[in-house]
């Protein structure tokens, strides 16, 4: 069982200088581990991703066990360090980006069994492995019934019985389309494979528009201006969208292994990622091994069975939660993953010891 909720977190204080005054002041973490949530937490989540048929989005069903966080700390330690200058150089402190799409594919290869090799870590790398948009952009991965749906209001103050007819079986076409695409294989194919179906029903609107005008009368004038709403949002921000994101789909390749299910990644494909949505920032030698950090690689994470990505934490998030603290008296939740220690400082140490060992007990047979 997990323990109760006040006995998940230690409390830390670390002191932080204000740039307004000079004064000191308190930058107020709560810091808790996964020893401390039980031998299940690693997989609190698992199988609780799941993606709506029409919107899209990808939820996550909530769990009484799961304790929220802002970063994560691979340090094992009692206090961080103090001063913010300190805190923004700080190699070990990271803020998480939940991969959506990506924790999806992962959750349903786990519900459905898609992936049965005895390697523990198989089913992170099949889904890392799969072409997915990353970005947190919506890239079109919606259905089109959301216009289509309404557009049957626009249609009906047109007048036009076979229009409407044809509308609204466009609309439950749409709809039970989504609900049979809405899967790992297919939730990409709805909009290609039904641009032209409903490129016509567009067409046939607008072409129908002119005589409709003679005889309905201004209301039908509005109906059609609403259709024609309809039809650009699902043609613009739908089917453009999904064309101009296609060069944001990438697969990632893991590079090296590191403990506590942590993955250095490389990612083949999505070439402008950065330029479109910023950096990622670049995480440190300690951490990862080598210096060589390049804008393809990322840091990638099984939290409580949700991928995510661990970026070092720009300036601005620190000085957005140095506000927060001093405004509101909150503290900044921070999830310990103790990957590292005051013997182990880094992933060079790890190494040389790990080796240390193994040297030990070839001895030891021999």
């Amino acid at each position: 069982t997990l323990p109760s909720r006040g006995s998940f977190a230690s409390f830390v204080g670390a002191t932080v200088a204000s740039r307004a005054g000079g004064s000191k002041r308190f930058f107020k973490a709560r810091r808790f581990s996964f020893k401390e949530l039980g031998e299940n937490a690693s997989w609190l989540l698992m199988g609780q991703a799941f993606r709506h048929p029409v919107s899209g989005e990808i939820k996550i069903a909530e769990d009484p066990g799961f304790k929220d966080f802002v970063l994560v700390d691979l340090y094992k330690r009692r206090r961080l360090p103090e001063g913010l200058v300190a805190l923004h150089e700080d190699k070990y402190l990271f803020k998480p980006h939940p991969l959506k799409y990506r924790t999806w594919l992962y959750h349903e290869d786990f519900r459905l069994q898609l992936t049965l090799d005895k390697d523990e870590n198989a089913m992170f790398k099949a889904s890392l492995s799969r072409p997915c948009i990353d970005a947190p952009i919506r890239g079109g991965r919606w259905s089109p019934v959301i216009a289509l749906a309404p557009m049957t209001l626009g249609v009906a103050l047109m007048k036009d019985m076979p229009l409407l007819i044809a509308c609204l079986l466009g609309a439950l076409s749409m709809q039970w389309l989504s609900q049979q695409t809405n899967n790992i294989n297919s939730y990409n194919y709805l909009r290609p494979a039904t641009l032209v179906p409903r490129l016509a029903l567009y067409a046939g609107i607008c072409f129908r528009f002119a005589r409709i005008l003679a005889t309905g009368g201004g209301l039908a004038f509005l109906g059609f201006l609403f259709s024609l709403v309809m039809i650009l949002a699902d043609l613009c921000v739908g089917d453009l969208a999904m064309a101009l994101s296609a060069n944001l789909r990438c697969n990632w390749e893991i590079v090296d292994i590191l403990p506590k299910r942590i993955f250095v990644c490389s990612r083949h494909g999505a070439l402008p990622y950065e330029d479109r949505c910023g950096s990622r920032g670049v995480v440190g030698e300690e951490v990862v091994g080598f210096a060589n950090w390049r804008r393809e690689h990322a840091l990638i994470v099984d939290l409580f069975g949700i991928l995510v990505e661990l970026r070092p934490v720009a300036r601005e998030d620190w000085d957005s939660m140095f506000e927060l603290c001093m405004s509101s008296d909150e503290e900044i939740p921070v999830l310990g993953l103790d990957v590292f220690n005051d013997e182990l400082p880094t992933i060079t140490a790890m190494a040389r010891e790990h080796a240390k060992i193994l040297r030990s007990k070839k001895s030891f047979v021999n």
